[in-house]
């Protein structure tokens, strides 16, 4: 599954007509700027699974052999539903910007320090729900007071890995990178 479809680095290699993916090296070019934006280090590394590149907003793969033709399908992905632990709430990096009442305000015009933020700053947590105070649960100004946001507790039939995610290389290559790591390795839910 998910969370922002540009940063999906899982296996699935099938359209939903059920068409097996090309590989991206056999499409794109290293100085084709979709490479670039590719969250893999390369399109070989790429291989063939779904990925979006130019963000469409869900996971895509190029289906036609011929570089002059250049067929996609979406794929067979599902969105994954945002939880956080209660007992990590602090940690939640999600995207969810939905409180139980309202809508969320920037965190900009609050008056916590940046270290208070899983993204590194207050300008990063945008309008994201946080819980910098360590409530316990995510949550965000409104033009109500401070609210809490409509995101479910975890437990690890939903934040479970996907089996198919190799996880020592999911920490070693995307981990170490800091920006990549604020966004992808807390899905995980420190199960990886």
């Amino acid at each position: 599954c998910f969370f922002k479809s540009s940063l999906y680095i899982g296996h699935v290699n099938t359209t939903i007509d059920n068409v097996t993916c090309d590989r991206w090296d056999a499409h794109l070019s290293q100085s084709d700027p979709l490479t670039l934006k590719l969250p893999d280090i390369s399109t070989s590394e790429a291989a063939n699974y779904c990925r979006d590149p130019d963000e469409k907003g869900h996971p895509w793969c190029y289906v036609s052999n011929d570089p002059h033709h250049k067929t996609w399908e979406f794929c067979d992905v599902l969105f994954c539903r945002e939880c956080y632990f209660a007992n990590k709430s602090h940690e939640y990096n999600g995207y969810v910007t939905t409180p139980i009442n309202g809508n969320c305000l920037a965190w900009t015009g609050t008056s916590f320090p940046d270290s208070s933020f899983p993204d590194g700053s207050v300008a990063r947590a945008h309008n994201y729900c946080r819980d910098p105070d360590n409530r316990g649960y995510p949550h965000c100004p409104t033009s109500h007071g401070v609210l809490p946001c409509l995101i479910p507790k975890c437990n690890h039939s939903v934040c479970a890995d996907d089996p198919n995610t190799l996880c020592e290389i999911l920490k070693s290559v995307i981990c170490g990178v800091k920006d990549m790591a604020q966004k992808l390795c807390p899905k995980t839910c420190g199960m990886c």
